[in-house]
């Protein structure tokens, strides 16, 4: 389902498009669907790249695929100012 929302998010000219995953083949996967950044959130400088990437203002549209606590988490303290953020799937 991340590469599905990946390319709605290129079709609807979202940029930059930033994909968290923690498997690398899914990160490549997601590189050749047509996102700009990819991250491993297990990276601890992952967060330092997501602002270097938004230019210091965080994710203003977020998509949660996981419905784990972390991952949850992980989307909001990404989130800026107003962002909106779909939590995809239930949460635990």
């Amino acid at each position: 389902m991340g590469l599905i929302n990946l390319r709605f998010a290129r079709h609807f000219g979202a940029e930059p498009i930033v994909v968290t995953d923690p498997v690398e083949v899914r990160r490549d996967y997601a590189t050749d669907a047509g996102a700009d950044v990819t991250l491993d959130p297990s990276d601890p400088d992952w967060r330092d790249r997501l602002e270097e990437a938004t230019g210091g203002w965080g994710a203003e549209r977020i998509v949660v695929g996981p419905g784990s606590t972390t991952a949850i988490e992980s989307a909001l303290a990404s989130a800026a100012p107003g962002a909106i953020v779909l939590v995809f799937t239930p949460t635990p």
